[in-house]
């Protein structure tokens, strides 16, 4: 007999400190993204974030809900995009996937979505019968150095025995690679770069005036929240935890930034970046119109210092001006983040068309 239990916003903080967590064999939360929902400027207390299923009083699989806001036709919403779903081998073919997704479909009034899925699990949602396609974020991916121990053991772990052969190759190639980067050149005469550690009244400014449209329109609170609250670390409790927790917990380098750019003197962008590994990534992005190309060329340079291997991007202003230049890479691709939304949600929103959604938005900023 499968059993469910529905854990609330402000219950995590004794539950990954109670015994039953600590005993667990596979953990349904790290101790990290336990206390980022805790702490989520927009969640109450009595939110629902965390679904579980048992057998025979083992953990049988879990469903994992982050709360947010959508703001369309002059309303605000509170919704929470699904995220972290898991069952145990054992239990698979149960049905306990769709169980899950139904417990937070209740839970949550039909407001749901979710992005950046693993195509495989779009079954459980589709046999739910609730959910439809939402927006398809269409980016590139840049390859700026070689970075074959990541990429190939990623796609094939077996490859893992001889990761130090590709380490190695990495390094023979990247120094090759050095030269060829000498040869760019990136503009930034007229720009200046300013890194903040939170959000001043400037950058609050700016970002209120560049969320026309976006449907989760980040507030100061929220960025900051986001920056002090990641779910990925590199401490010894994130790596034991990383053993019973199948989601992203541990990283040996994780950082995110906020960076402020200005051209002659005027702030033209407001950037989020992370780096994972040698990845960077662009969760939020705020540009003033005509002004991507002097964000590109922060994006070159902030990549060259950083020692970036790869880049990859959704916005579609930094992408087409990347892929209509000469760029630095070795190889672009063209690349896709699916979201899906449940109809119960989409027809709320009506023409969903008038809105957009970014890199980050949903738990993608997070790791």
């Amino acid at each position: 007999m499968i059993t469910f239990r529905t854990i609330v916003t402000g219950d995590l903080k004794d539950y990954i400190h109670s015994s039953d967590f600590k005993s667990m064999d596979h953990i349904p939360i790290s101790s990290k993204r336990a206390l980022a929902h805790f702490h989520n400027p927009v969640a109450d207390k009595d939110d629902p974030v965390l679904f579980l299923a048992y057998r025979e009083n083992r953990l049988a699989g879990y469903l994992g809900a982050l709360v947010d806001r959508f703001y369309f036709d002059d309303r605000k919403k509170k919704v929470a995009w699904l995220s972290c779903m898991w069952v145990h081998p054992e239990y698979r073919r149960l049905g306990i996937a769709v169980q899950l997704l139904n417990l937070a479909y209740d839970a949550w009034n039909g407001r749901l979505l979710i992005t950046n899925f693993i195509p495989r699990s779009k079954a459980a949602f589709d046999k739910t019968g609730k959910y439809e396609d939402f927006h398809s974020l269409k980016g590139i991916r840049g390859y700026l150095r070689f970075d074959l121990d990541s990429i190939l053991v990623n796609k094939k772990p077996a490859l893992r025995s001889i990761r130090w052969l590709l380490t190695g190759g990495n390094a023979v190639l990247n120094l090759v690679n050095e030269a060829r980067l000498r040869f760019y050149q990136f503009d930034l005469t007229d720009i200046h770069t300013e890194n903040i550690d939170s959000i001043d009244r400037e950058t609050e400014i700016f970002i209120n005036q560049h969320n026309q449209g976006h449907l989760t329109a980040k507030t100061a609170s929220e960025f900051n929240w986001m920056m002090k609250y990641p779910w990925i670390g590199s401490d010894y409790e994130q790596k034991n935890e990383a053993k019973k927790y199948t989601f992203s917990v541990y990283d040996k380098n994780f950082r995110q930034w906020f960076l402020k750019v200005y051209y002659q003197k005027k702030m033209i962008a407001f950037l989020m970046l992370t780096v994972r590994g040698h990845h960077l990534k662009t969760p939020f992005l705020y540009v003033e119109k005509d002004y991507h190309e002097q964000v590109k060329n922060v994006i070159y340079n902030f990549s060259n210092d950083k020692n970036i291997r790869t880049v990859t991007t959704f916005h579609t202003g930094l992408a087409d001006a990347i892929a209509n230049s000469c760029h630095p890479f070795l190889m672009l691709r063209d690349y896709t983040q699916d979201s899906i939304i449940t109809k119960k949600l989409s027809g709320e929103l009506g023409d969903s068309g008038k809105y957009y959604i970014m890199d980050g938005d949903g738990d993608c900023a997070f790791t």
